[in-house]
This record gives C-alpha cells, structure tokens and sequence, in this order.
C-alpha cells in the first residue's frame, strides 16, 4: 500500500540492498533521489514545506509562480508576507484565501 511511510521504506530497501550487493562486489544502485522526490510529492521541497506554516501543498502550487524561485526557506516565507495585501485578488477559493490570510499572520 502506498501511504507517506514509502519513501522511508524505500530508504530502508535502499541501504539494504546497497549492503547486499556492495558484500557481492556488484555496484549498488541509489534510490535516495527518487525517496526524496516522493517525500516532497515530486514539488519544489520549499513548497511542500509551507504545509507546517498552514498552507497545504494543494494551494502553495496555485502561487508558486509568486514565490518561487527563492533561495531558502526565509526568502520564500518573506514572499508570502509581501503578498499578504494581495491575497484578496489571487484566483483562489474563499477558504483558500481565508487559509493563506491566516497562515500569513501567524508567521
């Protein structure tokens, strides 16, 4: 089943198989890209990390063109606080409006 526990299973299979092949003297393969990827739903890592700030992924990928690119994770919580007055006007639902104002004032 796949659920949000893959991409470490798919570690855990990844430093096992490295172990077993390395022993074997066959050149492991790397599947830790590919986790990573999963982990962060194949989005900009800086995106899905906005979910701890209160803005699911579903609407930080409707205003990615607003904030991204951005160096780091301050950089792109500064866009979303200069973006705050423009919030209103953005093409989003009222509940996804009202879920950005209030992520925005709590940070």
């Amino acid at each position: 089943m796949v659920c949000f526990r893959l991409p470490r299973d798919i570690m855990a299979v990844n430093k096992i198989q490295t172990d077993v092949l390395a022993k074997r003297g066959v050149e492991p393969g790397d599947f830790s890209f590919f986790a990573e990827q999963l982990e962060n739903m194949f989005l900009d890592p800086l995106l899905t990390a906005l979910d701890k700030y209160g803005i699911p992924t579903q609407i930080s990928t409707q205003i990615k063109n607003l904030i991204l690119p951005s160096e780091h994770l301050n950089d792109l919580l500064a866009k979303l606080r200069a973006l705050a007055p423009r919030v209103p006007r953005l093409n989003l639902t009222g509940f996804e409006k009202s879920l950005m104002s209030w992520a925005v004032a709590e940070m």
